[in-house]
């Protein structure tokens, strides 16, 4: 199977959860009580058709950190920001949507460019709240 067919799958088997979870419900309308056992009996047929992966939490990890990532960077583009303002150097600064919407090389390149202006101006930032080390 392939990864559409993996996710179609995993689909219809959470309705077979939910319908088991309330069987009085599924059972109480005969029409929709045979349209579950139908699925219930075609979900049977490609039970053993390909490795049903476990997934190691890759992604949820990865999203995790970019999320991590992202509130940092925030806080220190924020930072840089109010500063600029300040100087009367308005530049433009990215939302945390903006950021999390970056593809990964993009997003790398912010968080490098930021980072290097955050230590540049490290002395400025501290009445920002933003120390050395956070950015």
């Amino acid at each position: 199977m392939n990864r559409k067919q993996e996710s179609q799958v995993l689909r219809h088997r959470k309705v077979v959860e939910v319908l088991d979870e309330y069987p009085q419900d599924a059972q109480a309308v005969a029409a929709f009580a045979e349209v579950a056992q139908g699925l219930r009996e075609r979900l049977a047929l490609v039970a053993g058709i390909g490795p049903r992966r476990q997934s190691e939490g890759a992604t949820e990890q990865k999203g995790l950190h970019r999320d991590a990532l992202t509130a940092g960077l925030v806080k220190a583009a924020n930072a840089l920001y109010l500063l600029y303002r300040k100087e009367g150097n308005l530049e433009a600064a990215r939302t945390r949507s903006e950021y999390r919407s970056l593809s990964a090389l993009l997003f790398n390149g912010q968080a490098t460019a930021v980072s290097k202006a955050a230590n540049q101006r490290a002395a400025d930032l501290q009445s920002y709240n933003l120390t050395p080390a956070a950015a």
